[in-house]
């Protein structure tokens, strides 16, 4: 698991998609105690998904999940190249495949690719 955090600023080729914890909160954070914090919440989540408790978690990801039942583009790779779709973004299921219902209606589950939530940036 990576993870990245911009606690003061940020870099300006993504000031489309990307806001620092400062900007956000109006409050300095020291990164040491940021990163005890995510440690901990980490720790809690890993211990509740290793007892089976998937969809109590999936559950409260969905409460806060960014974009939710909004228009999406993905670009999945493979050996031939990358097609693109779009769709509607309509969550992750139990094994973590986001969910896509494309325009013709039909819902597809993706295990692996590159989503654009903000399709006027690309």
């Amino acid at each position: 698991l990576g993870i990245g955090l911009n606690t003061i600023c940020y870099p300006t080729d993504v000031s489309n998609e990307a806001a620092s914890i400062l900007e956000y909160s109006g409050q300095l954070i020291r990164s040491e105690i940021l990163a005890v914090k995510i440690q901990k919440s980490l720790r809690r989540r890993l211990d509740s998904w290793r007892k089976g408790d998937v969809k109590e978690q999936l559950d409260e990801w969905i409460l806060h999940a960014h974009h939710l039942n909004k228009r999406v583009r993905v670009v999945k790779e493979n050996n031939e190249g990358s097609s693109t779709l779009e769709g509607c973004f309509e969550g992750i299921d139990l094994n973590g495949a986001l969910l896509l219902k494309r325009d013709d209606g039909e819902c597809e589950k993706l295990t692996s690719a590159d989503v654009y939530f903000n399709l006027r940036s690309i």
